[in-house]
């Protein structure tokens, strides 16, 4: 039979072992979530600036390109767990 001391030290261990390991995956989460928002930012930031050069080309030398929405659409969702509502 084991001791009642022997198995409260063994319950209190695992209780803070596995608080331990939620907080370690919710921390690993959350920088994942951040490193796929700024990417998806860099994304968008290089895309305005091709739509910007497009639309600088059509002013000055007449010459229109499609502008594009693709990555912007497509990487909303990362932005979302990034940037603030009123921003997006």
């Amino acid at each position: 039979m084991v001791p009642l001391q022997q198995l409260l030290i063994g319950l209190t261990g695992t209780l803070v072992g596995v608080i331990g390991w939620l907080f370690v995956g919710m921390y690993i989460q959350r920088r994942d979530a951040r490193r796929h928002a700024r990417n998806a930012g860099r994304a968008v930031y290089f895309e305005l600036g091709a739509n910007q050069l497009a639309i600088f080309t059509a002013l000055e030398y007449g010459m229109f390109g499609p502008l594009s929405r693709a990555s912007y659409d497509q990487l909303l969702p990362e932005l979302a767990t990034w940037l603030p509502a009123d921003e997006l």
